[in-house]
Order: structure tokens, then sequence, then C-alpha cells
């Protein structure tokens, strides 16, 4: 999976064969509406007002909507960051991000945009705020499947003679098995016959990574992304879990047929990653459907004011689909999820007054 994803000549990631927006093969919620920026501009600003330093570092920035977004968000707020610092493992979407900055910022505003790699941006103190968004979800993950006599064995891939197909393991190493038995504790059961699922181990190296970074002045991270807890991840009726393929819109469960031209993702757990952030080190304080983070901020208010100004009935529809996308349970509301943690100092999360969903974990 890391290598038909993050290949930097034949991975979908690392050659920059990746297609976003509505005529590409998925869709984030920076690219639905702006209005995704605003919610999460509001809550920086509330954390900048707290004494965070102004820097905003952001793990994988896709096309780069998100980062012009947000900077135009924090400019009329008057809480522009000092540095606006992008993580990005592909040189292509990189090319991408400069050149959507470039086109949409003034000078005043781009030449805050900073890209580093990771090398570079964990040999010093990581102080502000963490963005990562649809990050954990891209992350490789491993395979397991529950055979009939109940026994659950890693996923290998092999070829049959005609194409790759998934061939069981004779074994599993110890962390594997270490995640498995902590899943099935967390979800209060294991799997069924023939269901499958995936663990991912990186996300908790992952945070580590970051919390052993962290410096004296505070670390605050956002994570965005879709996912649900243990017991909904494993459910008996989620019998080929949560492995899915994005080609042209086309959603599907077959890795194997567009290897290095499609999307291959799988949800995030997040009693998981609840999980191990604590372990890591940092307090977890917020866990809420993405609904509820975006209600929480001004964006409805921000909204509603401009909208009273727009006559255009064309745009009036566009603005007010693309927040609904947002935040309709049918839509990305409910199925993608936030969760907000810290370290360093006590955080005030102004989301937190909306469904803090953290005793659901």
């Amino acid at each position: 999976m890391a290598t038909v994803l993050y290949d930097p000549e034949g991975g979908y990631y690392g050659s920059g064969q990746v297609r976003f927006g509505e005529n590409g093969d998925f869709v984030t919620a920076s690219e639905r509406s702006p209005f995704f920026a605003m919610a999460i501009g509001h809550e920086i600003s509330g954390l900048f007002d707290q004494g965070l330093p102004r820097q905003v570092i952001v793990f994988g920035a896709g096309s780069g909507r998100l980062a012009v977004d947000l900077l135009k968000d924090l400019a009329e707020r008057d809480r522009l960051p000092d540095a606006y610092r992008i993580i990005e493992l592909s040189p292509a979407l990189r090319a991408r991000q400069k050149a959507l900055a470039k086109e949409a910022l003034p000078k005043a505003i781009s030449q805050r945009l900073q890209w580093c790699d990771e090398t570079e941006l964990f040999s010093g103190a990581l102080e502000g705020v963490v963005i990562a968004n649809e990050l954990l979800d891209a992350m490789p993950v491993h395979r397991l499947r529950a055979d009939e006599q109940d026994v659950v064995r890693e996923m290998g891939v092999a070829w049959n003679g005609q194409r790759l197909q998934w061939q069981p393991l004779p074994a599993m190493s110890e962390e594997l098995a270490v995640a498995l038995k902590e899943l099935t504790m967390r979800a209060g059961h294991g799997l069924v016959p023939g269901q499958s699922t995936e663990l991912n181990l990186v996300m908790g190296q992952w945070l580590k990574r970051l919390k052993s970074a962290a410096g004296p002045a505070g670390l605050a991270v956002m994570l965005f992304d879709y996912g649900a807890t243990s017991a909904e991840m494993i459910r008996p009726d989620r019998i080929d879990g949560t492995l899915r393929c994005h080609y042209r819109q086309l959603a599907h469960d077959d890795p194997f047929v567009y290897p290095g031209l499609q999307d291959i993702t799988a949800w995030v757990d997040f009693s998981a990653v609840r999980d191990a952030a604590l372990a890591a080190g940092f307090c977890v304080d917020v866990y809420q459907s993405q609904a509820s983070f975006v209600i929480a901020s001004d964006a409805p208010r921000r909204l509603e004011n401009r909208m009273r100004n727009i006559t255009d009935r064309r745009e009036l529809h566009r603005l007010a689909q693309g927040f609904k996308e947002l935040v309709m349970p049918t839509e990305m509301g409910e199925r993608f999820r936030a969760m907000l943690l810290s370290v360093g100092r006590d955080v005030r999360w102004q989301a937190s007054a909306v469904r803090n969903e953290l005793p659901r974990l």
C-alpha cells in the first residue's frame, strides 16, 4: 500500500496522479466549501488569542485550497500566522500548491507560506497549531481477515498468474498482534468468521514523533477525517472492512485494478487514535462530528451574512449547497470527525461547546 501510494515514480500521491475536486477522484471538505476553512480559522484565532505561538503546521495540504482559504480567513480576522508551514511528500502536489498560492494570494500573505520536509520540521521545536485534514486515512494499513475457523490472519498480496490478489500470510508481527488484541478489547468483541478489517500502525508512530518534538510554548493538534469508534469499525455487519478506492469519482473496494492510479484509503479508528495520543503524552480534548465542529464556529453566521448580500441565485445555491455538504448527516456531517489534542498548555477549544462525544470512544 505504501508503494502504490507514495513511490516517487509510480505512486498515486508520489508521482502526482492524484486529482481533487468534482472532476477528480474524490472531494475533500475544503474543496466543497470555503466555510470549512472559516470554521478552522475561527478555532485558530481563539488559540492564538490564548497565547499559542502564531504558527500553523499542515501535514499533507492536498490541492492547496485549504491553505489559500484559511490564510484569507485569518487575514480577515487580523490573526495571520507568522509562518504557515506545509509538509508535503509529493513534489508534484507541492508544485500545485505553490502555483495556487501564487495565483490566489497577495504576496504579503503568500510569503508566510513555507514548504519543508519532515526531517527539517522535526529538527526543531514544534509550537502553535498542527492541522491534519484527511491525513490519517491515507496512511498505509495492514489488512486482516478472520477465516472460517475464527483464526485472524494478516493478508498479503500475491500474483495468481493473471492479476494481484489477497493471500493470507503465515504469521503476523508481534506489534500487529498486540494492536489486534487492543482493537477487540476496545470494541468488546472480535471479528466474525469471514470478516476483514484494517489496522494502522503508522498513526501511533506519527503521534509519538509529533509529541516528542513539541516545544514548551504549547502545541494544539486538529485532526479531521472519516472514521468511527473501534466498536463501529468491526461491527459484524461491516464484513468487508473499510478499505476503499477512489478513481474518477468511482468508489470501490478493489485495490488491485488501478495500482498507482487510484487512491486507497481506510476509515480511521478514532478510539485507537485516542489511545495512541494519550500514550504519546497528548491531552485528548474533543471528539465530535464535522457538523458539530463547523456549527460551533462562526461559519453559520458568516454564511447568513454572505447570503444577504448576494442576488445571483446560482451563487446562493452554490454557497448553501456547499455548507449543507459539510454538515448534513447524509453528506460529510457525521461520517467525518474532528479530534482535537493539546500538549504543553491548557487549551480552551471553542468547538467543545457543541456535542463533545469523547465518552463514546
